[in-house]
């Protein structure tokens, strides 16, 4: 019996490989499910998922996602690796509303082991590049940019299928060079929407002439 149930795991083992080598899936994927015990899991890294052939992509993304956490925003979150390079980084956006025409975009990363001079910047395809604000709140490992911008300049994103991203960083030789992502905005149209209807309400004007008037006769 112990004989006949070693050689149904050979074949089923044999049957496995076979299938992953027409989806055209490293067979090591199969190795690693045999180190990993009954009892345990074993959650595959991206670089996991890259390397055995599962999902090939460079880059992978999530929709523009609206979030009511304890601040309201419009979050979207890709996972990228640049040509040459060994592991992935994750990276996230951010939209939150302030008022009906002041919002705050922020974009977190992993810090760069140098990130002397860089900078960070978006754009539609077509338009010119809006710049965040350097230098980038540091926290821990990560790095947080972050920029001020009215409606219409969050529109102008917004009505594009694509935005550019782009980050410009320090090389040996002393020149910077751009790594630019596009991203899709997928999502982002309604996730805008349900973020405008959480914004702070407008402040009267009126009222606030008539609260300084008010301030300057005391």
């Amino acid at each position: 019996m112990a004989a006949a149930d070693q050689r149904g795991h050979e074949r089923a083992d044999r049957m496995v490989a076979a299938y992953l080598a027409k989806m055209g899936i490293d067979t090591g994927l199969l190795s690693l499910a045999r180190s990993v015990k009954f009892e345990d899991i074993h959650i595959l890294t991206r670089e996991e998922i890259a390397r055995f052939g599962l999902d090939r992509r460079e880059l992978v993304e999530t929709p523009w996602r609206f979030e009511s956490n304890g601040l309201n925003v419009v979050k979207k979150i890709a996972i990228v690796r640049a040509p040459g390079e060994a592991t992935f980084r994750l990276l996230q956006w951010r939209v939150a509303c302030f008022g009906a025409n002041r919002f705050a975009l922020d974009f977190q990363r992993p810090a760069p082991a140098n990130a002397n001079f860089s900078s960070v910047s978006i754009a539609g395809t077509d338009a010119k590049p809006v710049y965040f604000v350097y230098p980038p709140v540091k926290v821990q490992s990560l790095e947080q940019w972050g920029l001020w911008t009215p409606r219409a300049t969050l529109q102008s994103l917004l009505d594009r299928p694509q935005i550019e991203f782009t980050e410009m960083s320090p090389a040996a030789d002393g020149h910077r060079v751009p790594q630019t992502i596009r991203l899709s905005n997928d999502g982002l149209s309604g996730a805008l929407e349900s973020l405008l209807v959480s914004c702070p309400p407008a402040k009267d004007p009126a009222a606030q002439t008539t609260r300084s008037g008010e301030t300057a006769a005391k």
